[in-house]
């Protein structure tokens, strides 16, 4: 059974601005590298996050909702801090909008938390600059409301959604 959220939510949240190209396929520069001038604005959420054994980050992470990623996936360098050991991962070959990579997969998930409500994701660690929110795990739960137009998203909570059958 997968924990769901359970109680009415409906938020919305101005996007967030980013200093680092996120690797959006255009090919002018590479993932992580800073960029000059102003900043892009995304639909990212800030959560706090927990290892599967309990281990927490001291601070709250910047994380992208993802329509494209099946799955959440995480920065490689967060993996030792919530305690999952990259050679006992699993790795496993996923397609991205960049090309090709390696995501190494933890068995058991990793804990999100933000503004009363928690969420099992996905322990899923790859190459990327930012913490991606995927469909199959975190999408499932919410209505995903992105406005493009006035860079802003709302989450309404789906309780019962998401459960596995």
């Amino acid at each position: 059974m997968v924990e769901v959220p359970t109680t009415l939510f409906c938020m919305e949240y101005p996007y967030v601005a980013t200093d680092t190209d996120l690797g959006d396929g255009d090919g002018d520069t590479e993932p992580g590298t800073p960029i000059a001038g102003t900043p892009t604005l995304r639909p990212c959420l800030t959560i706090e996050l927990k290892g599967p054994t309990g281990q927490k980050l001291d601070l709250p992470i910047p994380a992208l909702l993802d329509s494209g990623a099946d799955s959440s996936v995480f920065p490689i360098e967060l993996a030792e801090l919530l305690g999952v050991s990259l050679p006992k991962c699993r790795k496993e070959a996923f397609d991205s909008a960049d090309g090709d990579g390696t995501e190494f997969v933890w068995d058991e998930p990793l804990t999100a938390t933000f503004d009363g409500q928690t969420v099992k994701l996905t322990a899923a660690f790859a190459d990327t600059p930012i913490a991606l929110l995927g469909r199959d795990d975190f999408f499932v739960h919410y209505l995903v409301t992105i406005n493009q137009r006035d860079r802003n998203f709302i989450l309404q909570a789906q309780p019962g959604k998401g459960e596995e059958t």
